[in-house]
């Protein structure tokens, strides 16, 4: 394992200068509070390591991925995997970044799982649109209401009865705690998924230095994140 990867880490850092000798080595990111403030600390980390200064280029969700998959990016911050299905070019790095769930707000006399899903009776806000928030609205026949606004207002629309059913996001590293007591409402996990950083597939060898790396930075700032006895 360790020749291995000693061979990757070799070949990458031979590679990378050929690829990138004309720009810097950037990286874009959707507008997100969990990129900032966690990932893109993480990334550094792990590219420090391997001696590469990283650009961060904060673009909206849909360019960030045609620059990436376009070459224009070397990769981009976090992803889930099932955004890269129309981008050819585009690979995940194998450590998973972070698990993200898909959570089901219900007001209280409701069934709360997947059920409600399969209702086209049923309206639910879904958070505005992204590559499973679409497979969900393809998959369920339930009428799917995509929103911008925050959790909190969701929460809000439930309680005031406008709605009954509301999906929001949360991750293991930047959880999301819906305030279930407070607006009187009950939750489900209804699917979960990994979220992974991606790299254009130039920088194969790259991803796979970037794999081991990645996993040992993410148990220290897991460790770092648990509370002190």
């Amino acid at each position: 394992m360790l020749k291995r990867t000693l061979i990757a880490l070799a070949s990458a850092l031979v590679l990378l200068p050929l690829n990138s000798l004309a720009k810097p080595f950037t990286l874009s990111h959707a507008p997100h509070p969990a990129i900032k403030s966690i990932y893109i600390p993480i990334l550094k980390e792990v590219y420090s390591e391997l001696g590469i200064n990283v650009e961060f280029l904060e673009m909206s969700t849909h360019r960030g991925l045609v620059e990436a998959n376009a070459g224009h990016v070397e990769g981009d911050v976090a992803r889930f995997s099932e955004a890269l299905q129309d981008y050819p070019n585009l690979m995940t790095v194998p450590t998973a970044l972070d698990r993200a769930d898909i959570i089901l707000l219900c007001v209280r006399e409701t069934d709360c799982s997947d059920n409600a899903l399969k209702d086209p009776k049923n309206r639910i806000l879904i958070p505005t649109e992204t590559a499973v928030v679409r497979r969900f609205i393809v998959t369920y026949p339930a009428n799917f209401t995509p929103v911008s606004h925050s959790l909190s207002k969701s929460q809000e629309m439930l309680s005031m009865g406008r709605f009954k059913y509301a999906l929001y996001v949360s991750t293991e590293l930047y959880p999301h705690q819906a305030k279930t007591d407070k607006y009187n409402l009950n939750w489900a996990i209804v699917e979960s998924f990994p979220i992974f950083h991606v790299l254009h597939k130039d920088h194969e060898a790259l991803a796979d230095v970037i794999a081991p790396i990645l996993s040992r930075v993410l148990e220290r700032y897991r460790l770092e994140q648990q509370p002190k006895q």
